[in-house]
């Protein structure tokens, strides 16, 4: 009797110290995810992406991905194909540039509105991998430029 208690026992220490202590997702499902990922237009690849498994409920992604820089400038401008309407009315713009002030005002205010683009299209990757995670009470992503 006391040899079958402690096998019980052995079993349920080693099975509650893997959740707590952090498994991983399994590689398939790591693989899935990374496939969404990569079907974006704005992403060109996908690195050092790590997964733990915190308790029962809780998962943590960390992932570099290499975003297309052009895409994200094509989506924040709403340019879809080149030369085109959006690209003439840019062209405008940049020639009502007459000094260097005016052109150091605007590169200023298109890095940050990029910057603003690029975290917007980060927000659109947590959201599809928190959707795609939906069975987890809590899910924490993060997205690093690469």
């Amino acid at each position: 009797m006391s040899g079958f208690v402690i096998l019980a026992a052995g079993h349920l220490l080693k099975r509650s110290s893997h959740q707590l202590l952090g498994a991983t997702l399994p590689q398939p499902r790591v693989e899935r995810l990374v496939l969404l990922i990569q079907r974006e237009a704005t992403v060109v690849s996908v690195h050092d992406v790590k997964t733990e498994l915190i308790g029962a409920d809780t998962v943590r992604i960390k992932a570099e991905v290499e975003f297309n820089a052009e895409e994200v400038t094509r989506r924040r401008f709403g340019i879809h194909s080149i030369p085109s309407s959006e690209t003439a009315a840019l062209l405008q713009r940049l020639m009502s540039l007459k000094t260097e002030q005016a052109a150091e005002d605007w590169l200023m205010r298109n890095d940050a509105r990029f910057l603003q683009a690029l975290t917007k299209e980060i927000k659109h990757l947590e959201v599809m991998l928190t959707q795609e995670l939906m069975e987890f009470r809590a899910v924490h992503i993060d997205i690093e430029p690469w």
